[in-house]
């Protein structure tokens, strides 16, 4: 979601919870860390959750490493296959 679509985050607030999701590449863990923060300070922490798409076992970047980076537990992981 574009930071400065202040309608879209105004929607937010009804939410019950918001996923941020995210890949194993470095610059889309980055993001989702930036945006995961920024939402957290907006809505509470306990509403935001983080989960992984096309998650590959073998990846070079694993489960724990986007987990220390964005600074929370992994909700859930969508397997690539």
């Amino acid at each position: 979601m574009p930071r400065s679509d202040a309608a879209a985050l105004d929607s937010l607030e009804l939410a019950g919870s918001i996923v941020v999701v995210a890949n194993q590449e470095v610059a889309t863990v980055r993001s989702a860390a930036r945006m995961a923060r920024a939402l957290e300070q907006r809505y509470g922490g306990e509403r935001v959750s983080i989960v992984i798409a096309r998650y590959d076992a073998g990846s070079e970047i694993r489960q724990q490493d986007v987990e220390r980076v964005v600074g929370r537990p992994v909700a859930f992981v969508f397997p690539n296959n």
